[in-house]
């Protein structure tokens, strides 16, 4: 019983050896007019049949390689830490800002909107709790991302 590898060299062999396309090894050359006046290692057929699977095998290596490298770096980039965090004004956001906040939908959105319209502007994140459907646990899942004195209005991306 062979082993896989015994098989595919057994294949290799037969079906890239010179011989299994009616070429003798020894005497054929390309380019020549048949006789051995000019019979250089280059032009045995053997040495050139080697010649292309060692070319085979060493683009397949050299591919292997590349892509490998673009799939390391694609995994490097996905698992990079971002640098960056949003914090958001909530004095001059708009809903659709406040829903990019984790656990706010559109209908809190405006809600706090609404809130901060009728009541005046908050003086700090933990005045959102005025809002109905703002209590202790979205107020901690929230206020890291939020700030009443952002020196740009609404969105702004700061270093952690």
């Amino acid at each position: 019983m062979s082993t896989a590898l015994e098989r595919v060299v057994d294949w290799s062999v037969f079906f890239l050896s010179p011989a299994c396309h009616g070429v003798d090894s020894s005497v054929t050359m390309v380019g020549s007019n048949g006789t051995n006046a000019d019979a250089t290692p280059l032009s045995l057929a053997r040495v050139q049949w080697t010649l292309v699977i060692g070319l085979l095998f060493s683009l397949t290596a050299f591919l292997w390689a590349c892509l490998s490298s673009i799939q390391d770096r694609a995994e490097h980039l996905m698992m990079a830490p971002r640098d960056t965090k949003m914090v958001l004004d909530i004095n001059h956001a708009n809903p659709r800002e406040f829903a990019l906040l984790p656990t706010v939908g559109p209908v809190l959105a405006d809600r706090i909107v609404h809130n901060r319209n009728q009541h005046g502007e908050f003086r700090t994140v933990a005045e959102l709790r005025r809002v109905s459907g703002i209590g202790p646990k979205t107020l901690v899942a929230i206020g890291d991302y939020c700030s009443v004195d952002s020196p740009i209005p609404s969105l702004a991306y700061l270093d952690r």
